[in-house]
């Protein structure tokens, strides 16, 4: 018999990513917010259940425990990390944070095996360097979600002696599916259309393929590893808003012009990269794509999609 694995947020971009990894070895529930169309699950509705719940409500929580009995709990529901998101201030705390800690509460009374919880690079603030997991600081957060994920990874951890917990934090995720206003799918889009180009100069990000965070959940959900560490799950590669719209460009062969535009510059804004000793020791894993070979998927995907 097959392991079972609740998915929260199955329906988005990484949470799909990771359904369709694990569906091929577990028994999975894909758990949707009510509001979801899940229109990213729609290829794999015969390969595992989708299930509609509010986590935020411990009753309905306690029902999906009771009914499904899991093995393993992948906790990928989030609110806030799009822009269009952060008006929802209350939604943004009080949801991310009720919806971890009832999932860890029927986790320890169900008898669950692992809890892996999925932190955020916007823990490490607006820090300009290559991070470590231990590199948080609390008088450094960018706004409510990076406070949030900061929260829901310590409350994950508050677990360790009574469930066996781990928080994997991926960095700034791209590839095939991915929401049209994000970075790659809008850059893409003008660089096939030959339309300019609008970016912030001088942004670092931490680019990682969707397929090889999917990976990771993979490798941990396999592996034995010790109650409460953190994992960053990237590239660990620095690059730049500008350069990656230039490798864009060069692959479409377009003739976009990139503008850079101070309309988008926040007041705080991420700027790390990633060490990713821990991953390659704990769960062996390491990204598989390059940015060059990811963005060609990624781009090959949105000429057909």
């Amino acid at each position: 018999m097959k392991d079972k694995i609740f998915i929260t947020g199955a329906s988005g971009f990484i949470g799909h990513a990771v359904c369709e990894r694990l569906a091929q070895d577990y028994d999975v529930v894909a758990i949707v917010s009510p509001f979801s169309k899940s229109l990213r699950l729609k290829s794999l509705k015969t390969k595992l259940k989708i299930i509609k719940a509010d986590l935020s409500v411990p009753d309905k929580v306690i029902k999906l425990f009771k009914k499904f009995r899991p093995s393993i709990v992948v906790h990928l529901a989030t609110h806030g990390v799009y822009q269009y998101q952060q008006e929802d201030e209350e939604r943004i705390v009080l949801g991310n944070y009720l919806m971890t800690l009832n999932l860890l509460k029927s986790s320890v009374q169900y008898g669950v095996i692992k809890f892996i919880n999925t932190g955020s690079v916007f823990e490490y603030g607006s820090i300009n360097k290559k991070v470590k997991e231990i590199d948080v600081n609390l008088s450094d957060i960018l706004n409510k979600y990076s406070a949030v994920k900061m929260a829901t990874t310590a409350l994950t951890n508050s677990y360790a002696d009574v469930l066996n917990v781990i928080t994997l934090r991926p960095f700034t995720t791209y590839g095939p599916g991915e929401d049209s206003t994000r970075f790659f799918s809008s850059t893409i889009k003008r660089a096939l259309n030959n339309e300019p180009i609008r970016i912030v100069k001088n942004v670092v990000r931490d680019f990682i393929f969707v397929e090889d965070v999917a990976d990771a959940y993979f490798q941990v959900v396999k592996k034995d590893f010790d109650s409460g560490k953190i994992i960053n799950i990237a590239s660990g590669r620095k690059s730049t808003l500008e350069e990656t719209a230039l490798l864009i460009k060069r692959i479409t062969k377009s003739k976009s012009q990139i503008v850079f535009d101070q309309k988008y510059v926040r007041g705080k804004e991420s700027k790390c990269w990633a060490d990713i000793a821990m991953a390659k020791k704990i769960l062996n894993w390491a990204p598989k794509h390059s940015l060059s070979g990811g963005v060609k998927k990624t781009i090959s995907w949105v000429k057909n999609n």
